[in-house]
């Protein structure tokens, strides 16, 4: 997923997105830099790289006032957001530790799989799952579990023998 679309899939989930931009949109971004984009600093190039991924005229904030923000400092290479900052944008905006661990559960779970095909089936259903995607989501697993059956029965004579005839139990014609 690219971070544009991270960003999106974040403010869809701020019911107020709107009116925080209007107020300022700065922190939030400089929140989820660190957060979701895993960047220990960010840069003004940053933060108007995401406003324009919004929409948000870059003049506006030009030059990125960043001494304004009390939670915002200088790390002399670039920039990052005080650790009670993030405390409290990780508390209302991210969902609770058990969800964050299912969710790093969920994305450790590919690099556990063998099989190629399934791998990609499975990162594409979180993908999905992960944009809400639900319905795709879904469908995706169910591909998932297609092939995982296929190679099972495909893969060993003796399940494929046993599966052929169970089949022909079960369907005669």
């Amino acid at each position: 997923m690219t971070e544009k679309e991270a960003l999106h899939n974040l403010i869809r989930r701020i019911p107020d997105f709107e009116e925080r931009a209007l107020k300022d949109p700065i922190p939030l971004l400089a929140w989820f830099l660190q957060t979701y984009c895993k960047k220990e600093e960010f840069t003004e190039t940053d933060i108007q790289r995401f406003l324009k991924y919004l929409g948000i005229s870059i003049a506006l904030y030009l030059p990125l006032p960043f001494s304004r923000f009390p939670n915002i400092v200088s790390t002399g290479t670039g920039y990052k957001l005080k650790w009670r900052a993030r405390d409290n944008f990780d508390k209302q905006f991210l969902s609770t530790p058990t969800s964050i661990e299912v969710h790093q559960l969920l994305k450790a779970l590919p690099a556990k799989i063998p099989i190629a095909e399934e791998k990609t089936y499975l990162i594409e259903t979180l993908k999905c799952y992960s944009c809400k995607a639900n319905r795709a989501a879904i469908v995706m697993c169910w591909n998932l579990a297609f092939s995982h059956l296929c190679h099972f029965v495909l893969t060993d004579p003796s399940h494929l023998t046993s599966f052929n005839r169970v089949l022909a139990s079960k369907f005669p014609k």
